[in-house]
Parts: structure tokens; sequence; C-alpha cells
């Protein structure tokens, strides 16, 4: 939501990862750290405009392809949405996506990277967070709004999706033992 709010005022965060959300006392929940902010505005915010970005910066482990430019009109709200799907990722498998020895190893594979998630993850989240961090922006959910839109349907049914996985995964073993004659 804070993203959404960020985004239809023309403000791209850059530097979403999970130590830049912070939950409170009641559940609610904070986005913190605007200072690599920049505004997709030019002249609007107080902000530096991203069409003037001319480095690379952001946190390596995280960056989406497009920051790894420097050219800054390729910034948009897509970014962040690619940051929500890192973050994501970060929650699934328990480290960033993109890692390595050093930090040139870290933006190669920012580039070229494969990502690999636990057997138990969701198919249902994986996916979702597959499609956040593609590598083309509009290959991408089109709205950080759109990905939250995406994971609160999947937490709204999962329990469902939960029940049928294990109904199919009875059903494996009642045929095999039908099929062994027990």
């Amino acid at each position: 939501n804070a993203l959404h709010y960020a985004h239809s005022s023309g403000i791209v965060h850059r530097d979403l990862k999970p130590s830049n959300v912070m939950i409170g006392p009641f559940g609610e929940v904070y986005l913190v750290d605007w200072g690599l902010a920049m505004s997709l505005r030019p002249g609007e915010h107080r902000v530096p405009s991203a069409r003037d970005n001319t480095e690379i910066i952001g946190t390596p482990s995280f960056l989406a392809p497009e920051m790894l430019t420097s050219e800054g009109e390729r910034l948009g709200a897509h970014t962040d949405v690619y940051l929500l799907g890192s973050t994501l990722y970060t929650l699934l498998t328990g480290h960033p996506p993109h890692t390595g020895a050093n930090v040139m190893a870290v933006l190669f594979n920012a580039i070229n990277g494969t990502r690999e998630y636990p057997e138990d993850a969701p198919c249902e989240l994986v996916s979702l967070t597959e499609r956040a961090m593609q590598m083309e922006p509009a290959d991408r959910f089109p709205t950080a709004d759109a990905l939250r839109l995406a994971v609160q349907a999947f937490l709204e049914h999962r329990g469902s999706s939960q029940m049928a996985e294990g109904a199919s995964e009875r059903l494996v073993e009642l045929e095999r033992l039908m099929a062994e004659g027990a």
C-alpha cells in the first residue's frame, strides 16, 4: 500500500528489502529508508529526478536489472515491483536473490543468475515472485498494487490449496495400495 501511494505520487523507493520493512506493535507495516527515492515527475518533488540518475546505486543483492545502468529514464514503478519480488524471494528462501563472493559476482548474478526455491515453497507464491522479478519490466506485474492483490488472493485461498494438495497425495497413496491389493 505504501508503494502504491508513492507510485501514484510519482515517487519510486529504489531500495526495498526486508530490512526496510518494519512491523509496528499493532501489526502496522512501515516502509522506511527513502534515502534513494527519486521522482518520476521532474520538478514536482524535492527529491532527485529519476531521469537525471547517472549512478548505479542500491543494495546489490536486491537490484532490479534496470538499476544496473546509469540510464535513469529506465527506472519506474516497475523497478519497485522487482524489488518487492526480491523481498518476497528472501522471505521464501531465507537469503537475497543475488548472491556472490564479491560485489562483481553479485552484480553478475543480478543479470545472469538463476533462482532456486525450497521444495516446500508454495508453487503459486514462487510463480508470483518469479513474475515480479522478470528481467523485462513489461513482463512483471503492472503495479505494486497488482502484486499486492495477487499475494492477498493467494493468502485467502491457500488453505483450500493445501487441502487439495493433501487430497491428491492421499489419492496417489490409495491408488498405490489398491494396485498392491491392500
